[in-house]
């Protein structure tokens, strides 16, 4: 999806990944949807993200294995 200059402010949801944003001509890339890592969690919702981001890492190893 492009925002273009000058349009109609728009509110849309987001998953969590990476956006480009494109700026005088150059590409920033950012992570998008981490705003929940700035609040203080408890043990378990650590121990929950990180298992989450350990099978997370494991899908993307093996599916660019699959590309070679």
């Amino acid at each position: 999806m492009g925002i273009y200059p000058q349009h109609v402010p728009l509110i849309s949801r987001m998953v969590p990944g990476e956006m480009i944003v494109r700026k005088d001509g150059r590409d920033l890339f950012i992570a998008a949807g981490e705003a929940r890592l700035r609040e203080k969690l408890s043990s378990e919702e650590l121990a929950s993200v990180n298992a989450s981001l350990a099978r997370s890492l494991a899908h993307l190893r093996v599916k660019r294995r699959r590309r070679v």
